[in-house]
């Protein structure tokens, strides 16, 4: 398999894709408000499945959101 630019070997969106997607977060945040700033930034559809595998609770830093996105890869 050929990786795209800003994936990891496992196909998943890179932290630094997922992360770029959510600028202008303000933490806390919750899932649904990390979504819908991740759709206003017009994330790439890798990083859009990898939000929404994440739980549904409040998120108190970006470093929360990729410790959550590491469980998912």
């Amino acid at each position: 398999m050929v990786r795209g630019e800003g994936t990891t070997a496992q196909g998943f969106a890179s932290p630094a894709k997922i992360q770029h997607s959510l600028k202008g977060a303000h933490y806390p945040s919750t899932k649904s408000d990390l979504v819908n700033l991740a759709k206003r930034n017009n994330a790439p559809g890798d990083v859009m499945s990898v939000l929404d595998l994440i739980p549904e609770k409040e998120y108190i830093s970006p470093a929360h959101v990729m410790k959550e996105v590491g469980k998912k890869e």
